[in-house]
């Protein structure tokens, strides 16, 4: 009798555990589904993977705004380590580099909230210009250090795929509606 038991219960976990790994595998083929359609599918995938709230999206929209929620993640703690790093600027160019740096990813990271705030009307359009702010920001970042002539030190310390990763949400816009809303009043521009 007890090992009969034993039997069954050994049998449920086993395929509770077999069903559980194809579900996982499906989940990760799902995501290499989508990550492959962006630029940079090898960040994506990777950090889609690590995601605890790690969900299937089934349309394009709802993966968009997984990826936004994966970009605003990554920025957040990029901005948390890069803050850190103060203390490893050799001069006064690298320090001024990197003040402005945790400026634009703390600018970086508003502008992200803007497209995820459902307070917000944010038309697609709205959410393409804010994520191009954001992508805007970093490559600013980048240029302040190259502009000082100190990119050697520093600049290798803070990289990470935040760029790439808002770079795999920009992608994924809906082409129907990338362009601004036109209102016109008698022929002209309403604005």
């Amino acid at each position: 009798m007890a090992t009969k038991l034993f039997i069954s219960l050994l049998l449920i976990c086993f395929c509770s555990l077999l069903s559980s790994s194809v579900a996982s595998n499906h989940d990760h083929d799902q995501i290499d589904y989508w990550c492959n359609k962006t630029p940079n599918p090898e960040p994506c995938k990777y950090f889609m993977k690590q995601n605890p709230k790690h969900f299937v999206p089934q349309q394009k929209s709802d993966f968009r705004k997984l990826a936004i929620e994966l970009s605003m993640q990554r920025a957040h703690t990029a901005l948390i380590h890069n803050k850190g790093l103060g203390s490893k600027c050799r001069n006064e160019k690298e320090r001024a580099a990197w003040a402005d740096c945790l400026s634009l990813y703390e600018d970086t990271i508003v502008e992200l909230n803007h497209t995820l705030d459902s307070h917000t009307k944010c038309t697609d359009f709205d959410a393409q210009t804010w994520l191009s702010t954001a992508l805007t920001n970093l490559e600013t970042c980048k240029a302040g250090f190259k502009d000082f002539g100190v990119s050697d030190f520093m600049l290798p310390l803070m990289s990470n795929n935040v760029s790439k990763l808002i770079r795999n949400s920009l992608a994924l816009k809906d082409n129907a509606s990338s362009n601004p809303p036109q209102t016109y009043n008698d022929g002209f521009p309403s604005w």
